[in-house]
């Protein structure tokens, strides 16, 4: 298990790193049902229209279970003052429960972020509720999940 997640962070890393724009890590909770413990995802961010951007996480989570996810979320930014924005929009999250299963969810994501204009660092706090409506085999979990998450990446772009 621990093999195939550093071949996946490996090539996520790979694929993107010429490209990149924000990269970094998000630690805290991963958003599903079966992640609800304490999990750290590689975090991309790739700009596609003004300020509008695609996250791409690829994380790992223990609670019950080991679990493997990769989320997909597309953000709208809007400025709140100075060097500080907020974001928001739809989620799709795919995940692996160990020992039961693939499961897939939808959601959204949203949260505050800090971009200081002297240092390539950005800052962010986000919420990621979502649905599993796909559920791994003999879970025991309802559809329902949601992670409280702190983003540290830094900033290319």
């Amino acid at each position: 298990m621990k093999k195939l997640l550093l071949v996946l962070v490996a090539v996520l890393g790979l694929s993107f790193a010429a490209n990149a724009q924000n990269i970094g890590g998000r630690f805290g909770g991963v958003g599903t049902p079966h992640a609800a413990g304490f999990g750290a995802e590689l975090s991309y961010q790739h700009f596609v229209a003004n300020t509008n951007r695609l996250e791409l996480d690829l994380g790992f989570s223990r609670s019950n279970d080991n679990y493997i996810n990769f989320a997909i979320a597309y953000h709208w930014v809007l400025p709140i003052a100075g060097d500080f924005s907020w974001f928001i929009g739809p989620a799709v999250n795919l995940g692996y429960c160990n020992n039961h299963g693939f499961g897939l969810a939808a959601g959204a994501q949203g949260g505050a972020e800090w971009n200081p204009k002297n240092a390539p660092i950005q800052l962010a706090v986000d919420f990621r509720p979502v649905y599993e409506f796909v559920l791994p085999e003999h879970c025991a979990y309802n559809g329902f999940g949601y992670g409280v998450a702190f983003s540290v990446r830094y900033r290319i772009h």
